[in-house]
């Protein structure tokens, strides 16, 4: 038996398509002046690890509670717009990154403390 050995060169399904599709609609709706304005794909990395299962059960459990008081309070208001409970929103997502995204880094020190501190001024 015999092995063919190809020498074409494989492009990934990602960058075809951001070639084939997305770069031409940013071209269209940005109107850059020249195609090297348009930005590219450098890297694309893709982590599938499971990490630490434990941990982050129980990680979600210390930021489940907060989510629920949100989600309670939301329909409690009926739609009705709240600044500070927007804010206790956003500080929310902070948590979720500060603890399940390290590396991604937040603007300012958030902990489930200091929301359960925010919360109480927001009943108060």
């Amino acid at each position: 038996m015999t092995t063919m050995e190809s020498t074409e060169k494989v492009q990934p399904r990602l960058k075809a398509r951001y070639r084939a599709e997305i770069k031409d609609a940013l071209h269209a709706e940005f109107n850059y002046a020249n195609v090297m304005q348009i930005p590219g794909v450098v890297k694309v990395v893709v982590n599938m690890g499971v990490g630490d299962a434990a941990r982050d059960a129980k990680l979600l459990s210390e930021l489940k509670p907060l989510e629920q008081r949100y989600l309670r309070r939301v329909i409690e208001l009926k739609g009705t717009a709240d600044a500070r409970l927007a804010d206790f929103r956003w500080q929310l997502e902070e948590l979720r990154v500060s603890l399940f995204a390290q590396e991604l880094r937040t603007p300012q020190p958030v902990s489930v403390k200091r929301l359960d501190k925010v919360w109480a001024q927001l009943q108060g």
